[in-house]
């Protein structure tokens, strides 16, 4: 072997062990960047990598199509209840905690009462539609244990809550809209309490807010087995406004 053919061999295999050595260097800082998130989270899921100053919450999402169709509400409140190792499943929390109410005619008249005050329909359809916060909140106080507590923080930015409870290892439950598209017009009604018109916000729709970084909110999303989902935070901010900036939070007290 010639002198010059040694040379250009010995440059090549130096050249591979830089290369080699930059993507072990690479994986190792990977592994240090993102060391205080679980990974697996991100597997099958469209989510982006979190960048710059971020934080996201280690919790199991539950796929609300496997019989609940329009259970996003529950199905979302038992992903936080799951979270904190309380042992229920969805149609338990439904038929048990879940104050529930039906549609009905009367003089001509489509009348019911307010999702603030009811699940409206049936969380087993596609053709229920669903509740508010005061709903959630009212099937917490019934079966919540005496070390764990409630409260309603809606009213409060997506930010506030990133900061007081994401933060602070608590997922939140937020209204907003499926894929985060601005809610539609859904079915009418007049609320018997109030003889007022109701007006369904079609695409209505229940998660998590489990995290964010600089530029997206990361939410673990019940619906079609999505998972783990991010959103610009300007349209997250946008749609969750829109829906009347509902969140409700469980925690610990003891």
């Amino acid at each position: 072997m010639n002198r010059k053919l040694k040379i250009v061999l010995r440059i090549s295999v130096l050249f591979l062990v830089l290369i080699i050595g930059a993507k072990v260097y690479m994986d190792y800082r990977a592994i240090e960047i993102y060391k205080d998130i679980n990974l697996d989270m991100f597997k099958n899921s469209n989510a982006p990598k979190p960048k710059g100053n971020y934080r996201i919450l280690d919790c199991k999402n539950i796929n609300q199509n496997d019989g609940y169709p329009t259970g996003c509400e529950s199905v979302s409140a038992v992903i936080l209840l799951k979270y904190y190792g309380i042992d229920i499943e969805v149609s338990e929390f439904i038929y048990n905690y879940l104050d529930i109410s039906q549609l009905s005619e009367d003089k001509g008249r489509i009348v019911g009462p307010s999702p603030k005050e009811y699940y409206i329909g049936d969380p087993t359809s596609t053709s229920g539609y669903g509740c508010y916060a005061p709903v959630i909140i009212n099937a917490f106080k019934k079966m919540l244990p005496s070390d764990m507590s409630y409260s309603d923080t809606s009213g409060q930015s997506l930010e506030r809550l990133c900061n007081d409870y994401i933060n602070n290892d608590i997922p939140v439950l937020v209204w907003a809209t499926i894929d985060m598209k601005p809610p539609g017009e859904g079915r009418k009604w007049i609320i018997q309490s109030t003889g007022e018109s109701f007006t369904w916000p079609a695409g209505e729709h229940c998660l998590v807010l489990v995290g964010y970084d600089d530029t997206h909110y990361y939410f673990n999303d019940p619906y079609n087995n999505n998972g783990l989902v991010a959103y610009s935070k300007e349209t997250a901010a946008s749609i969750y406004q829109a829906m009347g900036s509902q969140s409700v939070v469980i925690y610990p007290t003891g």
